[in-house]
Parts: C-alpha cells; structure tokens; sequence
C-alpha cells in the first residue's frame, strides 16, 4: 500500500478547484458538492470512490465543520457545532461501502433544509477514507488543529444555498497597506463580511517608480470567500530597485459589490 506525504495530503484538503482527487490508492468525485436545496425540494448527490487498491477495501464518511479564525487560517471541528453548519441537513443512503479492486462505489448523499436558516448559506466537509479499526472517528481532540491526521483521506466539500444574489460587502482591515521593510513584503487584508460564500471577489497590485517613472501591474487574481474569512493580499518586491514607490491595491467584489482601491508610499532602501 502506498503511503501518502503529508504536503500532498495537505494539498488534498485545501483543494477545491479540482473535480477528482487521489489517496492512497483510492478516487473520489466529486470533491465540492454545490447543493441548492430548499425545505420543500431536498436535494440528493453520489459521491463515487473507486478502489484503485489490489485488494477490496470498506470506504466510510467523516463529518467536520469548518471555519475560519481571526487570522483567516481553515480549521476542521465537530461536525454540527457552528451555526454556518449544515451537518443536521444531511443523510446518507450509506455510511460506508465495500468496494472491489479497480470497481467505484457509491455513496448518496441527501441535503433537506430545515428552518430556521434554510435561506442561509452552510457548509461542512466530507472526509473519505479507508475504514480500520482504529479509525472510527477521524475528528478527535488530539487533531492538529486543521484537523489533519495520518490517515490517508480526501476532502469533499459540501456547500448549500447561497446564490450570490444579496449585495457582496468586505472590509480591509486596518485600513492600511503593510511594508516590512525587512524583507521587502508588501501585503494587504481584507475580510467577506457578506453573509455567504463570495466566489468573484478579484484583485490586483499595481506601483509607479518615482525614480524611473515605470509602472507596474500584476495580473487580476480572482478568489473565493467564505463569510467572515480574512484574505492576505501578498508581493515580494525584492526585484524593485531602490527609492521611492507608490503603490496601489485594488479590490473588486464584483457587479454586487462596490470596489475599494488602498494607496501607499513606500521607499525600498
């Protein structure tokens, strides 16, 4: 059996752009669920984990919450025990399948809504992994505090209900760019203070030499939030030479929000 490293499991956890991931041996997708349920019309979705292993293997399902803290760092707790969770909401057809070498199994999983807060955006991940004895519950209180584990196992989120229809709102916080001087980092945050999930928010750096009068512009980068995460806006500018700069974010939330631009001086000595 393979043994996975802890940076790519660390990848797999952190990854939602990607519809299939692998794991020891293992496939599931997809890895992001996008649920639009409502109380009246509950909604179903398969899960699909093929064995890729020469031997059969019993798959079973793991619940976390997920948030973000103050300093915009992901961590995994209880499942059920944060209010953006929608860990009530869901039941499955099976909590663990057997699957055969290179055979897929399929997992069903039901979301239904409940008010209050059936209109509200919630989330959860789903961790995938091979089922041993020891490792009934994979979110216990001796995790790190991402939650990651040993364990061989795959990430799928699960999202509810949150169209992007409210106006998308955010704050930069501290109202100010940072410059250490020391390494020459130039960062900037900001904070979803939108009620859900925010998936178009765009940004972008630029600066003007006083010295050479050249500008600079980085490429648009777009991200998704979830509420209340914090986003740290980050360039090295060891490239830039010496003297003074004028430099600019511009942050773009999209035709639901309103842009905000920061403007900063600084002198790279």
């Amino acid at each position: 059996m393979k043994i996975i490293p802890i940076s790519l499991l660390i990848l797999f956890l952190c990854s939602s752009l990607r519809s299939t991931l692998f794991a020891q041996d293992f496939e599931v997708a997809p890895v992001v669920l996008n649920y639009t349920a409502t109380t009246e019309n509950p909604q179903s979705i398969n899960l699909y984990i093929t064995n890729h292993d020469e031997t059969p293997n019993t798959y079973k399902l793991n619940f976390s919450d997920e948030y973000f803290g103050q300093d915009g760092e992901r961590k995994y707790i209880k499942a059920g025990s944060t209010v953006n969770s929608c860990y009530k909401w869901i039941s499955l057809d099976n909590e663990e399948i057997l699957v055969g070498p290179e055979q897929t199994g399929t997992i069903t999983l039901t979301l239904t809504p409940n008010n209050p807060g059936a209109n509200k955006t919630k989330w959860m991940t789903a961790f995938v992994s091979i089922k041993k004895d020891n490792n009934a519950d994979l979110y216990n209180s001796n995790s790190t505090e991402t939650g990651i584990k040993l364990i061989p196992r795959i990430a799928v989120k699960i999202i509810q209900n949150f169209k992007e229809k409210s106006n998308v709102t955010f704050e930069i916080l501290d109202s100010t760019i940072f410059f250490n001087k020391a390494n020459n980092m130039l960062s900037l945050k900001f904070k979803n203070t939108t009620e859900g999930e925010v998936k178009q928010f765009k940004y972008l750096y630029s600066s003007y030499s006083e010295v050479s009068n050249k500008e600079f512009q980085s490429s648009p980068i777009t991200t998704t939030l979830y509420p209340n995460q914090i986003k740290t806006i980050s360039y090295n500018l060891n490239n830039f030479g010496k003297g003074a700069y004028e430099c600019l974010f511009l942050i773009d939330p999209g035709v639901l929000g309103t842009s905000k631009a920061v403007r900063k001086r600084i002198i790279i000595e």
